[in-house]
Formats: structure tokens, C-alpha cells, sequence
């Protein structure tokens, strides 16, 4: 795994890519094929008390097994905000 990030008076992006060499599924001769993603997320201040935040997950749509035979989703995103109060 390998992350690249922007950072500049409160905006973060962020890239990550994430990389699986392969590998055979427990107790079977299947193998499962190596895979690479890259995920991306972001941060917005809106004001000194809220910041939007958001994530793209497996930018790439690739088909792959995080588990075994368990199908990652393909592209999936999420949408926030967070709330600072106090301190």
C-alpha cells in the first residue's frame, strides 16, 4: 500500500493505491489473481467548525477478492462532514 497526499490550509486529498501479488484460497488449489486499486479521499473546509469530507473507493472498478471468495464491490463512494466543537 502507498498513499500520496495533498495537504494546504485545511484541503487534504489523498490517493492511495493498494496491491495484492495473488494468491491460493485456503484449504483449495484455486488461485486467486493478483489485483491493484486506488482509492481517493478528500477534505473540504467549508468553515472553522465543518469540513465536507469524501471517498472514492476502487477508483479503478477492478474485480477482485480482499477475502477469500468474498468479491470486493466495484466503484463505491461516501459522502460526510464533520463538526469541530470546542478546543
Amino acid at each position: 500500500m502507498a498513499t500520496l497526499t495533498y495537504a494546504n490550509k485545511g484541503l487534504l486529498v489523498g490517493l492511495t493505491g493498494r496491491y495484492d501479488s495473488g494468491k491460493r484460497r485456503f484449504g483449495s488449489n484455486v488461485f486467486v489473481p493478483s489485483w491493484a486499486t486506488l482509492d481517493l479521499a478528500v477534505e473540504i473546509p467549508i468553515t472553522s467548525f465543518f469540513t465536507l469530507t469524501g471517498n472514492v473507493f476502487n477508483l479503478t472498478d477492478t474485480q477482485f477478492e480482499f477475502l477469500d471468495g468474498n468479491p470486493a464491490p466495484g466503484t463505491t463512494f461516501r459522502v460526510g462532514g464533520r463538526f469541530e466543537i470546542g478546543g
